[in-house]
């Protein structure tokens, strides 16, 4: 069957590996263009004025999965602000950059979805998802429900093992924080070890499992990938290893609703820290309903309670948490 000179040329296209494949050294990170690029904000910007990926990206890491690299990466320049909401990404951009086929780019396209930093327009391409104060806020509440769980389970089983484990996680936290030049960076992944521990120690696979997706199948791990956005200051090291140091100490009692009241209250400080630094960048706040603050909520539950119970005594009537007693039969 003979072909015109259009389709062969179309099939060559389709077959010739270096559309799919190019040498990464040929590669090399340049600045980011400026963001009043209209790419940057135009989610139906032409192809070929979309923003060059390969111009932000890192060099390529072969000890980790490439779609997960790809992911990563990208919610960082997201994070970060190299990539605007809007910004267009091309497939075969990145395919070019990482020197792989189009297969694992749709991989990761599929990742970065899940994690909600991107949406697929059909017939019109991938588009950035601003990553925004709210979805920050309501990444570290879910992540402090869940680690509070972990915490509880924990302080109920009454393991001297967990117990041991987390104060040599709080002793290497104090030893960290008296290295003057220790980076934020560097503290967050020593802080890290109590989550660790926490799972390890909870009993609950369902848990571990839960905490692990909402590692990897969100975007709560971009946020301490290259550049945390808490422990910039030598007073947040030192509230965060006092906090550690109080936890130990709840542990030791085996409250396991304090434990759990207590964890859930050091992830609100993470949260407001880095919704501060957020506002910093003049990136806005999160909504007033995703400011939680645990020890306040539970501290003013438990005053309406005495509050409650105290007028229902008054009255002669039962308190809402006694029940009524029975009547009894003639």
């Amino acid at each position: 069957m003979s072909h015109s000179p259009e389709s062969r040329q179309r099939l060559c296209a389709r077959v010739n590996p270096r559309i799919h494949f190019v040498d990464k050294r040929q590669t090399s990170r340049m600045p980011f263009p400026s963001t009043d690029d209209p790419a940057l904000q135009d989610p139906l910007a032409k192809p070929g004025k979309a923003t060059r990926l390969s111009q932000s990206l890192p060099k390529v890491n072969p000890q980790q999965g490439i779609a997960h690299r790809m992911a990563n990466d990208i919610g960082v320049a997201i994070v970060s602000g190299e990539l605007k909401d809007g910004a267009r990404i091309l497939e075969e951009e990145l395919a070019a950059h990482y020197g792989v086929s189009r297969s694992p780019v749709r991989e990761a396209i599929g990742l970065l979805e899940r994690r909600g930093l991107v949406r697929t327009e059909p017939r019109r391409g991938t588009y950035v998802v601003g990553f925004t104060p709210d979805l920050i806020a309501d990444l570290f509440n879910v992540r402090g429900v869940l680690t509070g769980l972990a915490a509880r389970y924990v302080a109920r089983q009454r393991d001297p093992q967990a117990l041991a484990d987390l104060r040599d996680v709080a002793q290497a936290l104090a030893q960290a924080n008296q290295q003057a030049d220790i980076t934020p960076m560097q503290f967050a992944k020593v802080a890290n070890g109590l989550g660790v521990t926490l799972l390890r120690h909870c009993g609950s696979d369902v848990l571990r499992r839960m905490v692990s997706d909402h590692g990897h199948m969100s975007s709560w791990g971009v946020i301490w990938r290259d550049r945390p956005m808490d422990f910039q200051t030598p007073e947040r090291r030192q509230q965060m290893t006092d906090d550690y140091a109080t936890l130990c100490e709840l542990m030791a009692a085996w409250n396991d609703v304090a434990c759990e009241a207590w964890l859930r209250k050091m992830l609100d400080d993470n949260r407001e820290h880095v919704l501060r630094e957020l506002q910093q960048r003049q990136l806005g706040t999160a909504a007033p309903q995703y400011q939680l603050q645990t020890l306040t909520a539970l501290s003013e539950f438990a005053a309406g309670a005495t509050r409650s119970a105290a007028a229902s005594q008054a009255l002669g009537q039962p308190s809402p948490a006694t029940p009524a007693p029975a009547k009894r039969r003639r």
